[in-house]
């Protein structure tokens, strides 16, 4: 059984737990400031799926990997899932998320019938740092309730994870050393509310 430290809050609250553990709250200083969030004239990529199986294949495979190096972030439309299905998640849309772009909090503007794709930590490790994982949070609305839906997808706790040796040479030495995901995953989890990126912790140079 998981840790109390290794608990979601949803967790907590379906245990019977009466009050929020300190350790699940951040300082006031540390708390989203929603005046100094901002609308940035450069918006997250959108692209557009349709084609990928077609001539259009190699166009938006360089708008992906583009989207990965600048941003870390995109959202797609003409992904193929049927509208109809996710309509009803976008009877209420509201702003809630929100990313760390040049050191300011940039709004994501939620465009219908798009997803947002977050390429996360273990794609920059495994693209030895030419792919970006972006901080972000979504931030509750005291007006409007929310719904989000986000999915993972995870490598086994076995796995290994390091850039193919194509991508490692003298100028691009390895940035992280080698380890498994269940080691990243025991760290990840073992942080608290740290605000430095967990793979500061995998680097090839860190002595942790």
């Amino acid at each position: 059984m998981s840790s109390p430290a290794n608990l979601l809050l949803a967790d907590l609250a379906s245990s019977g737990v009466k009050q929020i553990p300190t350790s699940y709250i951040r300082p006031i200083s540390d708390r989203p400031n929603l005046s100094d969030v901002q609308i940035s004239d450069v918006p997250i990529p959108l692209i557009d799926l349709h084609g990928l199986n077609g001539p259009n294949h190699s166009l938006i495979i360089k708008q992906i990997s583009q989207a990965c190096g600048n941003d870390g972030f995109f959202q797609v439309k003409n992904h193929g899932i049927p509208e109809e299905m996710i309509g009803e998640m976008w009877l209420n849309i509201v702003q809630v998320l929100e990313v760390l772009r040049n050191g300011k909090w940039i709004a994501v503007n939620p465009i219908p019938n798009t997803f947002i794709i977050n390429i996360g930590d273990q794609m920059q490790v495994l693209s030895n740092d030419r792919y970006k994982s972006v901080l972000h949070r979504a931030v509750v609305n005291c007006n409007k309730e929310r719904i989000s839906i986000p999915t993972f997808y995870c490598p086994s706790k076995d796995a290994v994870i390091a850039p193919p040796k194509e991508l490692i040479d003298d100028d691009h030495p390895a940035v992280y050393r080698d380890f498994t995901y269940g080691e990243y995953y025991e760290r990840f989890w073992n942080r608290g509310l740290v605000k430095e990126c967990c793979l500061d912790l995998f680097k090839a140079s860190s002595d942790s």
